[in-house]
C-alpha cells in the first residue's frame, strides 16, 4: 500500500484550535545554535537528553551541547554514514548504520574518542551471508526510519539475506582499543515468535524503541503495506508479548513514537496512522486513545503539555489538556516557528530551560517559556 505523505501533512495540520494560546506570551524568534564548523549547518538526525548534556548526531560529527548551551564535539570528522535512518542512542554509545549498510558505527558518549565499526561478516560470521542492514526504499526522502536499536549491550536490527526480510538480535563486546564491535551471541528471529505464519518470507521492523530493560516494534509480515502489522514488547531474553490496540474494535496496534510526561505516564503515537494514546505505565496497556491525526507523528512533553510533528516536514503542533480526566476537550494549537525557515524538523527535546530543534540545517534554540507560542498571524 502506497502512502501520500504530503496528504496527510495536510490533514495532520488542519485540526482546529478550540481555545486561543495565553496572550501573555512575548513574541521570540528561534535562533541557531553554533560552535562547530562541522555541526553548524548540517543535518542532525537525532538528539537525545541524558543528564547535564544533551547528545546530537550530524551528518558528520558526533556530540554535545552542555549546560551552558556550547556545542562540544566528541569525535573527528567521519564520513562514510547511511544519511536514511535515524540513530540510536544507548546509554554509552550513538549508533548509525555504515553507508554501504553492511554493519554500524557505534560513536562513544564519554570523552572525544574515536568510533568502533561492527561489520556484519566479521562480526556475526557465516551466518549472515552476505546480508545488508535492511533500508526501505519505498520511502520518501524526509521520513527516516530506525529499524535498529542498541539497547546495554544488545542490537536487535533489522537485516536482508538472500532477498528475505528478517529480524536478528545481537550482545555485543566493544573493544575499544582495537575501534571494533564483536557479536557475542546472535539470533535469528523466527516468524512465529511474533505468533505469523512459519512460511513468512518477510519481517520488517517498521519503528523500535527503548523501553527500560527491553523493545517495543511495530513489526509487519508485508513490506509493502506499513500499515498492517502489530505492536510487541521484546526482551533481550528474546520473550515476545502482541499489545493490544487502544481503539476499541482495531486489533492492530502500530508503535511509532513514545514520550514520558511529568506524572510517569506515557503518550504514544502509531506508525503510521497517526493514533495519539495515553499509557499510565511503561506496560502500555489499555492505553486511553486521545485523538488520530493521519500521520506518523514524533512526540516529546514537557509539564502537562506535548508538541508533536512529521519526522522531515516542517510544522510543530501542540496538544493539552489531555490528562484532564474529567473532559474529553483536548486542545491542539501550531506553534510558531519564527526563525526555523523552511528546514525540515527531526528531533524536539527540552533542556537547560529551553526547546532544541533537530534539523536538516543545524540546531535551533528558543526559550521554554515562549516555546509554546501560538503560531503568528501577521
Amino acid at each position: 500500500m502506497k502512502n501520500h505523505w504530503f496528504l496527510y501533512i495536510l490533514i495532520l495540520f488542519s485540526v482546529s484550535c478550540t481555545d486561543p494560546q495565553d496572550p501573555k506570551i512575548e513574541p521570540e524568534n528561534f535562533e541557531k545554535v553554533e560552535g562547530n564548523s562541522h555541526i553548524n549547518d548540517s543535518k542532525i538526525f537525532g538528539l537525545q537528553v541524558e543528564g547535564d548534556r544533551l547528545y546530537l548526531l550530524s551528518e558528520l560529527v558526533p556530540g554535545y551541547i552542555d549546560a551552558s548551551g556550547n556545542i562540544v564535539a566528541t569525535c573527528c570528522f567521519l564520513g562514510g554514514l547511511s544519511l536514511n535512518f535515524e540513530p540510536s542512542f544507548s546509554d554509552d554509545y550513538m549508533v548509525r548504520p555504515i553507508e554501504t549498510l553492511n554493519g554500524f558505527i557505534f560513536f562513544p558518549k564519554r570523552g572525544f574518542g574515536n568510533p568502533l565499526i561492527m561489520n556484519l561478516e566479521d562480526a556475526i560470521g557465516a551466518a549472515v551471508n552476505g546480508g545488508r542492514i535492511f533500508a526501505d526504499s519505498k520511502s520518501t526522502a524526509f521520513i527516516m526510519n530506525r529499524n535498529f536499536a542498541l539497547n546495554g549491550n544488545t542490537l536487535i536490527f533489522n537485516i536482508l539475506i538472500d532477498g528475505e526480510l528478517k529480524i536478528a538480535m545481537s550482545d555485543l563486546e566493544f573493544d575499544e582499543g582495537f575501534n571494533l564491535v564483536r557479536a557475542v551471541n546472535y539470533k535469528i528471529f523466527e516468524p512465529v515468535s511474533f505468533g505469523l505464519d512459519p512460511q513468512t518470507k518477510d519481517l520488517m521492523i517498521r519503528s523500535i524503541q527503548n523501553t527500560g530493560n527491553q523493545w517495543i516494534a511495530h513489526i509487519t509480515a508485508n513490506s509493502e503495506d506499513i500499515s498492517s502489522g502489530k505492536t510487541y514488547l521484546i526482551g533481550k531474553d528474546s520473550n515476545i508479548i502482541g499489545m493490544d490496540s487502544p481503539t476499541e474494535g482495531d486489533p492492530e496496534f502500530r508503535f511509532f513514537d513514545y514520550t514520558v510526561d511529568q506524572s510517569g505516564g506515557f503518550l504514544i503515537s502509531e506508525s503510521h496512522v497517526g493514533r495519539i494514546s495515553y499509557s499510565a505505565n511503561s506496560s502500555f496497556n489499555n492505553p486511553k486513545f486521545i485523538t488520530e491525526l493521519n500521520a506518523p507523528l514524533k512526540i516529546s512533553a514537557l509539564s502537562d503539555k506535548a508538541v508533536y510533528f512529521v519526522p522531515g516536514a516542517g510544522q510543530m503542533t501542540a496538544i493539552t489538556n489531555y490528562l484532564n480526566p474529567t473532559s474529553n476537550n483536548v486542545l491542539t494549537f501550531e506553534l510558531d516557528r519564527t526563525g526555523l525557515e523552511a528546514n525540515a524538523i527531526y528531533s524536539i527535546k527540552f533542556f537547560q530551560g529551553k526547546a532544541y530543534i533537530a534539523t536538516d540545517n543545524g540546531i535551533f534554540s528558543k526559550s521554554l517559556d515562549n516555546f509554546w507560542e501560538e503560531v503568528r498571524t501577521n
